[in-house]
């Protein structure tokens, strides 16, 4: 026999719960394509050019990070 336990949040319908969990995707997506044209943007730079802003090759994906999450 099996036992279904169902716990329901007050005030938060499952639409609600779906539609910002949509957002939050979205959101993600956003952050996600900013990093990875961050990350294109630093790779098609020559190693004098980056090391004319301070920055390592190794480094760009550390960067890219920081500078798209924080």
């Amino acid at each position: 026999m099996a036992n279904a336990n169902i716990t329901l949040t007050s005030g938060s319908s499952f639409t609600a719960r779906i539609q910002a969990a949509v957002e939050a995707f979205k959101e993600a997506r956003i952050l996600r394509q900013k990093y990875h044209a961050t990350v294109r943007e630093l790779s098609g730079m020559t190693d004098r050019d980056l090391a004319d802003i301070g920055i390592l090759r190794h480094d760009i994906a550390e960067l890219a990070e920081k500078h798209v999450y924080g």
